[in-house]
């Protein structure tokens, strides 16, 4: 292998390595302060109800809708 191939080859890894880590950093600082999470659990004062169950009447051939 070439010296120059190697130098591509390390190269190419040294920038994904550093781009994984650059990717990875918000997770990390939300992980540790969660209160600058987007997403917030809200308390419900109750008991939820999802309503009444839907139900579907086919007419004519099942297997041909």
């Amino acid at each position: 292998m070439s010296k120059q191939s190697q130098l591509i080859r390390q190269t190419a890894s040294a920038l994904l390595v550093c781009g994984l880590i650059t990717s990875l950093l918000p997770d990390l600082a939300i992980a540790q302060n969660p209160s600058r999470s987007a997403v917030a659990i809200v308390p419900l004062d109750g008991p939820v109800l999802a309503g009444k169950p839907v139900t579907f009447k086919l007419n004519g051939n099942p297997s041909n809708p």
